[in-house]
This record gives C-alpha cells, sequence and structure tokens, in this order.
C-alpha cells in the first residue's frame, strides 16, 4: 500500500517542524524517530514560492490531486491487488492557503535517478514500461476502461493541463508559441529546414487535439494515467552487480483519466536514450502489451479471457493496442518537442525555478536575453529535438485508423 495507516501527525504538530527551516526550501530531507530506536527517512514535497509557479501550480490544482491519489486513488486501485511501485506518504495535507505530501526517502533504500540527460537505457525503459502497464491494468480491471466511471468515484483527476481551447491562457499560448519560435531556430541553426514544415503541422491545431488526447476516449478504454512519467520522475534500485531491479513512480500531480497510450507515448518520447528510441521502440510497445495483458488477466475474477480483455466489444489484442497508440503518438511527440529544452539541459543552464521571472517562462523560445536562453544550446536538447522531429514525426501524420471490428 502507498500509505502508512500507524502513523498519525496533526497539522499543527507539522507546521511547528516546518517553520523551523527555510522558507525558500521545497524539498527538505529528515529523520522523524518513532519511540525509541526507529528511525523514519522522510522528504517533504511542498509548494514552490515562486509566485507565477505557484499561481500555475494552483491553476493546475496539481497538489490537490497528488493529495487525492495517496488518500484515496492508490488505496481504492491497490485494494486486494499487489502492486508496489508507488512510494509510501506518510502524511499528506491540502487546503486553500498550504499543501505539501510527506513521502519515505526512497534514498535511504537504495533509489536513485537515472540517468536524466542521456536518457533510459533499454533495461530501465523495460522495467519501467511493465510497471507503467500495471498500474494502467489497476483501473481497468476496476472500472472496466469506462472513464467516466472513474470520474464520477474521483472528479479531481479530469485534465486541467490541456483545458479546452477556447479557455486556454494567453500566458500558455505565449509558452507555447514561443517553443515553436525555439524549435524551428533550432533547426535552421543545424540545418534541418526541412522538418520545420512537419514542426508548424505538429502544432496548428495544438490546443484542440492536445485537449482531445488528454480527455475520456471514445473508442478506447480510459484508464488512471501517472500524468507527467519521464525519467526525473522515477527512481531505480539496484543489486550487488549494478543491474536494475526495480522502479518507484514518483510524481502524481498531473494524473488524468484517458488512454493508457498517453501515458506511454509521453513516457517513450520523452525519457529513452535515442539508439532505444528510433531501434528498440516497437518491442518497448510489445513488453507494455505483454504486462498489461498479463496482469488484467492474473488478477481478474473472470475465468474467460476474452471477456476481460474487450472494451465496447473489442478485443483488447497486440493489433488493436498497436492501432491505439498510432492515435496517441503525437501526444509524445508533441509533449517532448514542447518540453526536451527543460527537462534536458544540466542544472546548471537551467534557471533557479524560484528566481525566475513569469515572463521568461512564456517567452523561453523567443528571448534569447531570458535566463532559458542558454537551455536551447544544449548538445543533448538539440540531439533529441532533431531525432523526433526528423525520425518520429512523420509517423504521426499518417490517416488514423477505427479500431478493428472483432470477430
Amino acid at each position: 500500500m502507498p500509505t502508512d495507516p500507524k502513523i498519525r501527525f496533526s497539522h499543527e504538530f507539522l507546521s511547528t517542524i516546518l517553520k523551523q527551516h527555510d522558507p525558500t526550501l521545497k524539498l527538505i530531507a529528515f529523520d522523524l524517530t518513532r519511540g525509541t530506536s526507529a528511525e523514519i527517512p522522510l522528504v517533504l514535497k511542498a509548494l514552490p514560492t515562486n509566485l507565477p509557479i505557484l499561481k500555475y501550480m494552483r491553476e493546475l490544482k496539481a497538489f490537490e490531486k497528488e493529495v487525492l491519489m495517496f488518500e484515496a486513488v492508490f488505496p481504492e486501485l491497490c485494494q486486494n491487488l499487489k502492486y508496489e511501485s508507488l512510494p509510501k506518504a506518510i502524511y499528506t495535507f491540502c487546503d486553500s492557503e498550504d499543501s505539501y505530501v510527506i513521502m519515505e526517502d526512497l534514498k535511504s533504500n537504495g533509489y536513485r535517478m537515472a540517468d536524466r540527460i542521456n536518457g533510459l537505457d533499454f533495461e530501465h525503459a523495460k522495467l519501467a514500461i511493465n510497471e507503467m502497464a500495471k498500474f494502467h491494468a489497476l483501473s481497468f480491471i476496476k472500472f472496466h476502461g469506462n472513464g467516466q466511471l472513474i470520474l464520477d468515484k474521483f472528479p479531481n483527476l479530469v485534465d486541467m493541463f490541456w483545458v479546452k481551447p477556447e479557455d486556454v491562457t494567453e500566458r500558455n499560448r505565449m509558452f507555447i508559441n514561443g517553443q515553436l519560435d525555439g524549435l524551428k531556430k533550432v533547426m535552421k541553426e543545424e540545418d534541418r529546414s526541412h522538418v520545420i514544415p512537419r514542426i508548424e503541422r505538429s502544432f496548428s491545431n495544438v490546443f484542440e487535439r492536445m485537449h482531445r488526447l488528454a480527455s475520456i476516449p471514445e473508442n478506447f478504454p480510459a484508464v488512471i494515467n501517472l500524468g507527467d512519467c519521464w525519467t526525473n520522475n522515477m527512481m531505480f534500485k539496484y543489486d550487488d552487480q549494478g543491474s536494475v531491479t526495480d522502479v518507484k513512480f514518483l510524481d502524481f500531480q498531473l494524473a488524468r483519466v484517458t488512454s493508457r497510450c498517453s501515458d506511454l507515448a509521453y513516457l517513450l518520447y520523452t525519457s529513452l536514450k535515442i539508439p532505444i528510441l528510433n531501434e528498440r521502440f516497437d518491442e518497448l510497445l510489445h513488453i507494455y502489451y505483454d504486462s498489461f495483458t498479463s496482469f488484467v488477466t492474473a488478477n481478474s475474477s473472470s475465468a474467460d479471457e476474452s471477456s476481460l480483455l474487450n472494451f465496447k466489444g473489442q478485443e483488447l489484442t497486440w493489433e488493436f493496442l498497436q492501432m491505439e497508440f498510432e492515435h496517441y503518438r503525437s501526444h509524445g511527440t508533441t509533449l517532448a518537442l514542447i518540453y526536451t529544452p527543460l527537462m534536458l539541459p544540466s542544472f546548471e543552464t537551467v534557471p533557479d525555478l524560484d528566481k525566475v521571472d513569469g515572463k521568461d517562462l512564456e517567452n523561453m523560445g523567443t528571448d534569447q536575453s531570458s535566463d532559458f536562453a542558454n537551455v536551447w544550446k544544449c548538445k543533448a536538447v538539440r540531439e533529441k529535438l532533431i531525432a523526433i522531429a526528423s525520425g518520429h514525426l512523420p509517423m504521426c501524420f499518417k490517416p488514423a485508423q477505427p479500431p478493428p471490428l472483432s470477430s
């Protein structure tokens, strides 16, 4: 279970602890002694202090979602089902003034981050995708792919990131347009001007398309998505020989209800080493299929496998997943193009988000004097953007096929 029911704190007690620390900190680690001997290494996840970013986090209801996931969603999904890739939350709190989550410190148990800049190798990617598939299977087993049933029970899981086009703020429009300008500039400088029309096509109806892809699908099963599952939001454990053995997912502030391929495309396009992305993509997709299928089959009560892996009369075959992924491929490529300049630069290149001005975020692709100007110069950023624009964007423009009819 991702929560520890044996430990209870009052908000007043925790507030006393927090006030002893520098108020600008957004991540605090400390040891809490329980009884006379037990020490619990903890990590505190709190709201940012930068006002523009804080305002944006509140618009997204990010902490409300994360607290909901720990307090209600995970216990519901994991009831009578064994799933161990979620961290334990010791305490959660959220109101109109303050929000935080106190979790187990995974580092104390040997977990660590993977290579954020270069991306996941095949073994790391295989493990993460295997566990992502099982996580998606949890809500499929409980709700049978019915997204409205999930939202009826957990209404806060409605997507707040890709809102209806008419509700998009001017700030977000400026940010997306700035990223498009930055992408085109990189392609020109790298002598890749021929891919610019593909990028422009990908961004031409971005708000309408991404809103649709982040909503409950009509023709595909809906599951609870992790929402922001990329390299920096997972930690891995290793054996004595250095082989990766386990993964924990960390961030649930953008959790939403949509197709399983929304999460999957995002992870694949943001987080893999470029050779793995280019050469072993289909293999990883099949790993997801095998894991999802076997987990559903092993943890459902019906003896009829065809009735378990079925949505609106359609059998969830390998071919069905391939077709579903094609509908969501552009979700992953678009997000990777937008956010790679923020994800892959070295920490020395990315400005401190607690100090950056909101205008710099909006204009990071167009204003070469902004604090973000250097992120576009990073080698890893440019190589990843070129790989996606050159090798993967063309696959997003194939004519969409309807779901195959089951015989």
